[in-house]
This record gives C-alpha cells, structure tokens and sequence, in this order.
C-alpha cells in the first residue's frame, strides 16, 4: 500500500471469472467484477497482474490509473481484497490521504464548576499503526494559552472491515472565572498560539500487516502528514493538512462550587481507585462505626478512573471477622461501566443490605481486585480494566472500614402508669319466695334419685289386626 510514495504491498486477489474467461472485449470498458484478461506479452498501461489456479500468468485489469499511475480501487474493493485469502496475489497501490484528523470536541459538564469533561474522537487515515502520537489541551485564558494535558499513544491501522482507525482522547480541563477556549490537538504543539504559531510534528506510522509489521514506515522520525488539503474556513496552519488536526471550544466562565470536606482521589495515569469508603443505618441514612445486631446497614464507596478510555470494572465488598479471622465477600460481584476518568460513587446499600451479629468487624472495598482467602492484607489478585488494561499500581483498589457490632445493653425497666377503658357484660340474680322453678342440670355420671310412680290411670286402646 502507499501514500503515493510508490510503496507497492503484494495482497491476495479473488478471480472473478473462471480460467474459461476471456476477458472483457473493451478494455476501457472493463470494471472489477468484469475485468479485461490479457497476455503478459500485450498489458495495457495500468493493470494488475497474478497467475491462474493453472500456473498461467494474466492480467486482472481493474481500472485505469491516475497520474500516479496506480490501480485506483475503491474502498470498498481494496476492503474485500484484505479478506480474501483463497487464490492469487498481484501487486497493487491504493490511494489513501496519509493524516490523522480530529472529530468534533464534545464536553460533559461538571456540575461543582470544578473540571468539566472533554472527549474527541482521532481517526487515523492510514493503513498504517500511528505511533508516538501527541495528544495535547489547551485553554486560551485571555490571550493566553496554558498547557492542561498532554499524552503520547498510538491508534490503530484503518480497518478492513469498519474503516478508520480510530482512538477516544479523553481529559479534564479546569472552570475558569472568565470567559475562555478549551483547545485539543494532535500532533500539533500549539504553545505559541493556534495557527501561525503552531508546530506542526510528523506523523510516524508502522506496518501493521505482514512480514514488515513493526517496522517503521518512513523511518522512525517520521513524515508530514500529506492530507486532502481541505480549505477550512478560519483555519491556517502552517501545513494545510494539519487544518483538521485541532477542534476547540467556547466556554463560559462559572464559580466553582466548594467541595465538601473529604478524601480526594489519587492522582496518577492508568489507575483504578477506591478512595472513601462509609458503612450507615438503612433507616436513617448515617454513619456508624458501632452498630447492634438487629440494625440492617448499607456500604457507599467512592471510586476514580484515570484511564483515558472508557470500559468495565468490578466492584466488591467483603466483610472481615476479625474474632474467626474469617474473610467473606457481602453479596455479588458489581459489573460497573467507568467513562474515562469518571469519579464515581456507588451506594451498595440500595441493592444489597446486611446485618451483623456481636464481634469485631472490617468492611473492604474493592475495584478489579479480588481475594479467595481469609487474610485481608494479602493474597488479593488483580485483574485487567475493561479485561485488558493493566494499571500503574494496585496499591489502592481497595478501601477498609473498622465497625464494632454489640449486643444490646440491659436497660432496668421502670414501673409505668397506664389507663385503660375496659367493658364487661353485666349479670344479675333474680331470687322471688315461695316460687317454685324447675332447673335442668346436667349429669355427668350417675347420680340417685327418688323414684315418683305416676298414679294416673291409663286408658287403654284396642285396635284388630287381621
């Protein structure tokens, strides 16, 4: 592949017609999927060649060259090129503007006025790997332009199947009083102003396919960038291609909101962190650091990303039994997604609460790092951010909080005074002399009694029955 420097890259072909095919009777009529099959001995002035399935040398004729003399594929057919890998091979150039360029600047705004949050995306134009890229921010505070980040990173070959390469380049710029820029640039030094002042740096590039992957494209030092040259309105760099190398911001002036008193999250590049850590009562929403076994406590921990890209974490809580020397983890793990440099605090207690009985206790916190075993100070494993970015150190992904849990202290109970309406049903004995009233009782048993013969005479009946 080139940058039309002449570089030629040897890369499978597919046939598109079978060994039978005679080729396209108008050789400027010819396309890709209709291709003119010549001799080697007669070959128009542009074309590309291989052998047949059978040894036989031709030539695949894709379309006429400009004045760089190159076969001038499309996109899309130089992408279904790379895929192929079940037949000949030819030599071939594709054209492709050797650049890097910068999508818009978009902001999240912080709410405290402390640090709002910018993001751009790069797009790498090359098929090549852009290596020792700088990434640098500026603010422009009244005339004046201050440095607020700079990285150096890599992105990535276009690719064959979504197209450009691309990388996130992610940083926080500090709120200004008054009215200011916020400025992103690649591989542009911009401290001497934007534009004429500008130090356009060369783009270093790599192979990224083949036997030559690694190595340098145009040396370790580099090239300039051989852009589209498109004119941009407003915009003259020293290098016309280097116009599409920058996007900037407008922004308003704010008055940043105190933070409340706490711990601040650590510094560094390409680290997790769990930087505050608090245990509190469910039904009242405050800290403990004693508790009673019938309270039901929830955990809240801060954490801090430094990384410039965007992925997955995993938060866990254990709890330490410091009288069974026993480590435990509380609930599952938490599959939690952190924007680049995202400060975030995650309330545990919302989908997992817990109690404990008497005994001494510590609460751990942790991000990407997990522990099998029952010591609290060793034997923790890390794992990778977003399963595959290592960070600078592994010192502070986690967080301990000491807790006591009590039984309830005896209380003497004191004699209290109660009034309360109470209602019965009333019940009255009626005794009249000299009447004489029949009771039934019943009789459990046998008892004895008189025996009175009824002395009535009965009267008899007579009835005749056949």
């Amino acid at each position: 592949m080139s940058d039309k420097s002449g570089c030629r890259y040897d890369v499978p072909i597919t046939k598109t017609k079978g060994d039978s095919y005679t080729g396209h009777p108008d050789v400027g009529k010819a396309t890709i999927n209709n291709p003119a099959c010549l001799r080697i001995n007669n070959p128009p002035a542009d074309v590309a060649g291989g052998y047949d399935a059978n040894g036989r040398k031709w030539y695949w004729y894709a379309k006429k060259g400009d004045q760089y003399g190159e076969i001038n594929l499309t996109k899309g057919a130089a992408k279904s090129l790379y895929s192929e890998r079940n037949s000949t091979s030819a030599d071939i150039i594709v054209s492709f503007p050797y650049g890097l360029h910068m999508n818009d600047l978009d902001v999240t705004l912080d709410p405290n006025h402390v640090e709002d949050t910018f993001k751009a995306w790069v797009v790498n134009t090359t098929p090549y790997k852009a290596v020792n890229v700088k990434f640098r921010a500026y603010e422009l505070v009244n005339g004046k332009m201050i440095l607020i980040d700079e990285k150096t990173g890599k992105i990535p070959a276009m690719n064959k199947v979504s197209g450009w390469g691309t990388t996130l380049y992610a940083f926080k710029a500090p709120v200004q009083q008054s009215d200011y820029t916020v400025i992103a640039t690649v591989n542009i030094n911009a401290a001497g102003g934007l534009g004429s002042g500008s130090v356009c740096e060369p783009l270093i590039t790599q192979y990224a396919y083949g036997s030559l992957a690694g190595s340098y494209v145009h040396g370790a030092g580099g090239v300039t960038e051989k852009a589209l040259g498109i004119d941009w309105p407003n915009r003259a760099m020293p290098n016309v291609n280097y116009n599409d190398n920058y996007q900037k911001v407008d922004m308003a002036g704010g008055v940043p909101v105190p933070r409340p008193p706490g711990p601040e999250p650590p510094a560094g590049e390409k680290n997790l962190s769990v930087y505050d850590l608090h245990v509190y009562d469910t039904a009242t929403g405050k800290d403990v650091t004693s508790s009673i076994p019938s309270q039901t406590l929830g955990i809240k921990a801060s954490y801090k990303s430094t990384f410039s890209v965007g992925g997955w974490a995993k938060l866990r809580f254990y709890r330490y039994e410091v009288n069974y020397t026993k480590l435990t983890q509380i609930g599952d793990n938490v599959n939690y997604y952190f924007e680049p440099g995202a400060d975030v605090t995650y309330d545990y207690g919302k989908d997992y609460a817990f109690s404990l009985v008497a005994g001494q206790y510590k609460i751990i916190a942790s991000i990407d790092y997990y522990n099998n075993g029952n010591d609290p100070e060793n034997n923790w494993q890390s794992e990778k951010f977003d399963g595959t970015h290592d960070e600078s150190t592994y010192d502070d992904n986690k967080k301990s909080y000491d807790l006591t849990c009590s039984d309830a202290p005896y209380v003497e109970p004191e004699p209290v005074e109660e009034a309360q309406s109470v209602w019965y049903p009333p019940v009255a004995i009626s005794e009249t002399p000299g009447e004489v009233k029949e009771v039934l009782k019943p009789v459990y048993g046998y008892r004895r009694v008189p025996l009175i013969k009824d002395e009535r005479e009965v009267k008899k009946r007579v009835r005749l029955v056949q």
